[in-house]
C-alpha cells in the first residue's frame, strides 16, 4: 500500500527580538560594550544593517586582541550579545550562512540564549539544513520563559524534511501530551504525514477523521478522499461504503463521490449499482476515456448491449483501441447489426492484423453464409497461432465444407485435430469428409 501525502508549505516567520534582548541585558556588562550594542541599534533603526555589523564586528576585533573568550570569561555575557546582534544584521541582509555562524557561537557561549536558539533554527531551516533546524527547535524551546507550543511543531516538521520521521514523531507526540488544547487542527496535517512516512496508517486514521470532519473547502474534500482511501486500504469495507453513501447524500453535485460509490460497487461485484453510480457520476460531468469504456463494461455485463455500444463507440471516436473495438463489434453482433460489426471489423484490420479481428470476420460472414469469403479470415487467425487457432482451423473447415471445397475442408480439419479442444468434433466431421471423397472417388471411377 501506497501511503497518501499531502504537499504542505511550511512557512516560518521570527521576529528578530535584537532589541528587547539587548535593552534588558545589556545593564550587567562593561560600559564600552553597551556603548557599541547602542550604537548599532541606532544603526539599525534606521535599517542600516551592514554599518552595524561592521561597527559591532570592529568593536569585537579591538576589545579582543586576540583573545578566546570561554563561557566562563566575566565578557562572554556581552560578547554573546555582540554577536547575536551582528548575527541579526547579517540575518536582515539576507547573509544567512553567516548569520548562523555568529549564533551558533551564541549558543556555544550561553546555551540558555532563547532568542539565539530560534534565529539559529531559522538559519538552519532557510539553508535545508533540517536535522540540526530540528534540534535548534527544540532547544530554543526548553529554553523559553513561556510556552511555546508552536517549537516542537517546527522541531516536528523540520525533522520531517531531513527524513528522521520517528524522531519527528516523537517530537510531535510529545506536543500532543503536553499542549493538547493547543495543537492546531493544521499541524495535525503534519502529524498524519508522519504517520503515512512511517507506515502506520491505522495510528494515522483518527487524526484524518478529523481533519476529513473539520476542515473547511477544498482542503476539507482531499481529506475526505483521504479518509476514503484508507478504509478502503486498511480493507474497512463496510466503513469505506456507510462514508462514501454519506458524502453522496450530503454533497449530492459532487462527482468525486459517485465516482468512489462505483469504485466500492465493484469490488463486490455489484454491477448494476455500479452503473447507477457511473451514470449519475455522468449527469455531472463527462466521463473519462477509462470511464466510459467501464459504462460499456457494465452495460455489456448486465445484457444491455444497445447501450454498451453508445458508450464503446463513444471511446472508439476519442481513441482507436483494438480492446474497445473487439468489445464493439462483439455488441453490435449480440444485436444482429452485422453491417455495423463488419465496419468496426474492416477499420481494425487496417491497423491491426488481429487474429481475433479475423474470427470475427469470418464469423460474421459465415453467419451470411458467405462461406467461400469467411475461409480466408480464418485461415488468417489461424496462421496467426494465437490461442484460439484450434477454432480458427476447425471454423475453417466449416466455411470449406459449406463452400463444396472438400479437399480444403480435409487440410483444415486435419490441423484442428491438432487442438485437445477441437478434437473431437473436428474427429466427427473428418470422419464425414472422408467418407464424401471416398464416395466421390468412387463416383468418379470406370
Amino acid at each position: 500500500m501506497k501511503a497518501y501525502c499531502m504537499t504542505a508549505l511550511w512557512v516560518l516567520c521570527f521576529l528578530l527580538p535584537y532589541q528587547a534582548a539587548v535593552a534588558d541585558e545589556t545593564k550587567d556588562i562593561p560600559l564600552s560594550t553597551r556603548m557599541a550594542l547602542f550604537n548599532a541599534q541606532k544603526l539599525m533603526t534606521v535599517d542600516k544593517y551592514d554599518e552595524a555589523a561592521e561597527l559591532l564586528i570592529s568593536f569585537k576585533a579591538k576589545s579582543l586582541k586576540g583573545r578566546n573568550i570561554s563561557p566562563d570569561d566575566p565578557d562572554g555575557y556581552g560578547y554573546g550579545l555582540v554577536d547575536f546582534t551582528i548575527g541579526n544584521c547579517l540575518l536582515m541582509l539576507e547573509q544567512t550562512a553567516k548569520a548562523m555562524g555568529f549564533y551558533a557561537g551564541v549558543v556555544r557561549m550561553r546555551p540558555d540564549f532563547h532568542e539565539a536558539w530560534m534565529n539559529l533554527a531559522k538559519c538552519q531551516y532557510d539553508l535545508n539544513r533540517h536535522a540540526s533546524a530540528g534540534n535548534s527547535f527544540l532547544r530554543a524551546y526548553n529554553t523559553a520563559k513561556k510556552e511555546k507550543p508552536e517549537l516542537l511543531y517546527y522541531s516536528a516538521v523540520s525533522f520531517m524534511l531531513s527524513d528522521g520521521h520517528q524522531t519527528a514523531r516523537g517530537v510531535f507526540e510529545r506536543l500532543l501530551t503536553a499542549h493538547p488544547e493547543l495543537v492546531r487542527l493544521e499541524w495535525k496535517e503534519t502529524l498524519v504525514q508522519i504517520y503515512l512516512a512511517l507506515e502506520i496508517p491505522q495510528v494515522a486514521l483518527p487524526f484524518i477523521e478529523e481533519l476529513a470532519e473539520k476542515s473547511t473547502g477544498d482542503k476539507q474534500k482531499r481529506w475526505q478522499e483521504v479518509l476514503l482511501y484508507q478504509y478502503l486500504s486498511l480493507e474497512m469495507k463496510q466503513k469505506a461504503m456507510a462514508y462514501v453513501k454519506r458524502l453522496t447524500a450530503e454533497y449530492p453535485l459532487e462527482p468525486r463521490w459517485w465516482k468512489g460509490q462505483v469504485h466500492l460497487y465493484l469490488q463486490d461485484n455489484q454491477y448494476r449499482e455500479a452503473l447507477v453510480a457511473i451514470t449519475v457520476k455522468e449527469l455531472l460531468t463527462p466521463l473519462t476515456d477509462r470511464e466510459l469504456v467501464l459504462a460499456g463494461d457494465l452495460n455489456l455485463s448486465l445484457d444491455m448491449p444497445t447501450q454498451s455500444v453508445k458508450y464503446y463507440e463513444r471511446y472508439l471516436a476519442r481513441k482507436l483501441d483494438p480492446e474497445v473495438l473487439i468489445k464493439t463489434v462483439q455488441s453490435h453482433m449480440h444485436l444482429n447489426h452485422e453491417e455495423q460489426a463488419m465496419k468496426w471489423v474492416d477499420e481494425g484490420l487496417q491497423k491491426w492484423p488481429d487474429n481475433r479481428l479475423f474470427m470475427l470476420k469470418g464469423h460474421l460472414l459465415y453467419q451470411r453464409g458467405k462461406y467461400r469469403d469467411a475461409i480466408p479470415a480464418f485461415l488468417a487467425a489461424a496462421n496467426s497461432r494465437k490461442k484460439n487457432e484450434g477454432e480458427a482451423w476447425l471454423m475453417a473447415g466449416y466455411a470449406s465444407w459449406y463452400a463444396d471445397d472438400m479437399a480444403a475442408a480435409e487440410l483444415a480439419i486435419v490441423e484442428a485435430l491438432k487442438f485437445t479442444k477441437q478434437e473431437k468434433a473436428a474427429g466427427k466431421l473428418l470422419a464425414e469428409i472422408r467418407k464424401i471423397r471416398q464416395q466421390e472417388r468412387k463416383g468418379k471411377e470406370p
